[in-house]
């Protein structure tokens, strides 16, 4: 069995979710209107209290004011939604009316381009048809490899250092999330590109965060200084990414940037203008670097996280991964993952233990939809131009939804439990069509980290290190570096 099969199997098959739905919405919402800010609320509707602490805002507004929020950014409604029905016509049946591209997501567009994960319409599909093969099964395999040589290659680097007190493994997170990338999708090494995109795509996410939750004031010296800063990173992460596109041209085996040259689409755009037609490239690029390698290191630096935390847990995942080795003297991520039967529950207590954590740190935390023409969702009227927010972090931290929510419980993930789910309250990877083209991937770079590293090693933070607190932004970062602990287990 290849690892497409395995992650098929531990998320459908009898793990699969069952359509049960949540209580029926009444008819004809009326939703909440929370008290906008004090002094400028007329101006500003509820950025200052948005700006301050966005995430603990939304999240105490839903507690209080429930399931169906009317918010204002200024001048703009935006309806914060958590009900899964609702979310489900939003963002499955009714997708084609409730596209992305909300004024939010222009300004995240604005870091990584418009990609795969930003554009949208019939542009979108192009994208979406030249990016697919990438994520065929067949080449899954392949992927596998690299995953697996990758993670060994983490191994080796914590086996070098001279202090096992005190290991930076969100930094080594971050190199193998770069090299899985590079190597299954460009054929090349990205290691040597890590500083200057992390340093670079960090300021911009930074001064994304503060755009989304600012009013545009003519004039404004902060704000000129800000874009200017803005722009500063934005040059800097365009010539990183024309760095890599060089090299890739180079390369002789098919890769992410070869399939966009070759593609009609950007013949199509070569033929009005050139330098149109290479930004263009610039902006497919750097989406896949910006979301294929952020949103998987954060996953595992928050799933590394949890385990520092909740020892006994470790123990367990370390007590499947044994009776693994045993079961496939081989002892590789690679072969075991081809050689094991679809419901070899040896994999259940990390796969469970990855879902909670996902739970708790959704990668994609926030985001948004547009209505194209007036609608009605399960008695809610939504106008044309209006937007909808929403939030996984909100639904899978919601207590009609969850018993005691912010409760670290891999349990909730254990197969008759998966099974009264709704689909809609719990969604990391988004849903509908524009679900996350990588997951398979992401999910094969966490189960293939999380392998090897928890197969050697028990875990504790390193001296001086506290848990880690959230950093709400584009995605849900860690707010610091994390630093561990490493004993080795004995053979």
């Amino acid at each position: 069995m290849n690892y497409t099969n395995l992650i098929h199997n531990l998320q459908s098959s009898n793990f699969k979710r069952s359509n049960i739905s949540a209580e029926t919405t009444p008819p004809h919402i009326t939703p909440a209107r929370p008290p906008k800010d004090k002094i400028w609320g007329s101006l500003s509707g509820h950025i200052l209290q948005l700006k301050k602490d966005r995430l603990n805002f939304l999240y105490d507004s839903m507690l209080s004011y429930g399931e169906v929020i009317e918010m204002w950014v200024g001048p703009k409604k935006t309806y914060v939604i958590t009900c899964p029905d609702m979310l489900e016509e939003i963002l499955k049946q009714k997708a084609k009316n409730f596209p992305k591209n909300t004024p939010g997501y222009k300004k995240v567009s604005d870091v990584i381009g418009d990609g795969v994960f930003t554009e949208v319409g019939e542009k979108w599909k192009q994208i979406r048809k030249i990016v697919n093969p990438f994520f065929n099964p067949k080449n899954f395999d392949f992927y596998t490899q690299v995953v697996n040589h990758k993670a060994q290659d983490v191994i080796a680097q914590i086996e070098e250092l001279p202090d096992k007190e005190q290991v930076p493994i969100s930094r080594l997170i971050n190199t193998f999330t770069l090299k899985v990338l590079g190597e299954s999708m460009f054929g090349q090494d990205f290691g040597p590109h890590q500083d200057r995109i992390e340093k670079e795509f960090a300021s911009l996410v930074d001064l994304t965060e503060k755009k989304l939750t600012q009013l545009d004031i003519p004039l404004n010296p902060l704000q000129w200084w800000e874009n200017k800063k803005f722009n500063s990173s934005l040059n800097a992460i365009d010539e990183l990414i024309q760095e890599i596109i060089d090299s890739s041209k180079s390369n002789q085996k098919k890769n992410f940037v070869s399939a966009f040259l070759k593609s009609e689409l950007y013949a199509d755009i070569a033929k009005s203008s050139k330098k149109e037609a290479n930004q263009f490239l610039i902006a497919q690029i750097k989406t896949m670097v910006f979301a294929g390698h952020e949103t998987t290191a954060n996953v595992l630096s928050w799933i590394t996280n949890f385990l520092c935390v909740e020892q006994e847990h470790q123990t367990k995942i370390r007590d499947d991964l044994t009776k693994l080795r045993q079961t496939y003297p081989e002892n590789t991520f690679e072969l075991a993952t081809k050689s094991f039967p679809s419901q070899d529950i040896l994999w259940r207590s990390m796969y469970e233990f990855a879902s909670e954590s996902m739970r708790m740190r959704p990668p994609a935390w926030s985001f948004g939809r547009i209505a194209i023409e007036d609608d009605n969702i399960k008695g809610l009227d939504i106008k044309s131009g209006e937007t909808v927010t929403i939030s996984p972090y909100l639904c899978h931290h919601d207590p009609k939804r969850w018993d005691s929510p912010l409760k670290f419980d891999p349990s909730r993930f254990r197969p008759e439990a998966e099974k009264r789910l709704h689909p809609l309250s719990y969604f990391p990877f988004g849903a509908g069509p524009r679900i996350c083209i990588g997951k398979q991937l992401a999910w094969m770079e966490i189960m293939g980290l999380m392998y090897h590293l928890f197969s050697k090693y028990q875990l504790k933070f390193a001296r001086g290190q506290s848990p880690l607190e959230m950093s709400p932004q584009i995605s849900l970062r860690p707010a610091s570096d994390l630093y561990i602990s490493v004993k080795k287990i004995p053979d």
